[in-house]
């Protein structure tokens, strides 16, 4: 489950994941490594599980509030979220709880909910208007800015513009590249698998036709070392021979 935000999101919209197994599965790591990491200063495990099941109904009924809804965020603790203590890693103020959110993070989510009533498009143009909230003072912010994306019509539909204009592009590059990649995707999973296989049985042939090369290397080298062993036997047996025909040519030479 330890994917980027975009591939969990993108689970969520397959339902093969959901918030909450996420949140789950986030939290007991937390739990499991963060007595020696020491990472986390304030854990809110209820809040967490009770927005993933929020966010989890919104994607099960195909109304996700934007394109990285429940995904799981850890904010800085410098940040004041309301109800949850924030101590900026200071002892002195170790056991503040703010009653408000920070003051980007409070107008940003004010403006959200007044663009969604009206049903308007949530963009940074929007958002300036309706608050005077520029988009470097959410940027500054992580909770702001996580917030926004959340929740940014604009985002959303150019991620969807994007999306489909590089499926488009594939797609003509495929049809003038070869044609018979043009395919549906069935025929072309089987065009892959047979030509993997094909792969797979030229190695093999290749791997037993390397191994028949070394056999018979190793023979000739064996030969080889055994001719060395031999010659001086060869040598030996000329020389008796040439000494015999000798005797012979001595013994009858003089014959008619």
């Amino acid at each position: 489950m330890h994917q980027p935000i975009h591939e969990l999101t993108d689970a969520f919209r397959r339902g093969d994941l959901t918030p909450t197994a996420v949140a789950e599965d986030y939290l007991f790591r937390i739990g499991a490594l963060d007595g020696k990491v020491g990472a986390y200063l304030t854990v809110v495990r209820e809040q967490a599980l009770a927005a993933a099941r929020e966010s989890e109904l919104r994607w099960r009924a195909g109304a996700p509030r934007g394109p990285l809804d429940g995904a799981p965020v850890a904010l800085k603790d410098v940040l004041c979220t309301a109800g949850v203590r924030t101590t900026c890693g200071s002892k002195m103020l170790e056991r503040f709880v703010p009653p408000y959110d920070a003051t980007t993070v409070e107008r940003l989510r004010a403006a959200i909910e007044v663009l969604k009533a009206k049903k308007q498009e949530i963009s940074v143009q929007t958002i300036f208007d309706e608050c005077g909230l520029r988009y470097a003072a959410i940027h500054r912010n992580p909770e702001a800015l996580a917030l926004f994306r959340a929740n940014s019509t604009s985002l959303a539909a150019r991620k969807k513009r994007s999306r489909n204009k590089n499926t488009r592009s594939d797609e003509e590059t495929i049809s003038s590249r070869d044609p018979l990649l043009a395919y549906k995707k069935p025929h072309l999973v089987e065009r892959v698998r047979t030509a993997e296989q094909r792969l797979l049985d030229v190695q093999q042939q290749l791997a037993v036709q390397i191994d028949a090369n070394m056999q018979r290397e190793a023979r000739i080298a064996a030969l080889e070392a055994r001719l060395v062993e031999l010659e001086p036997y060869r040598t030996f047996v000329e020389q008796m021979r040439a000494q015999m025909q000798r005797e012979e040519q001595g013994r009858f030479g003089d014959l008619p």
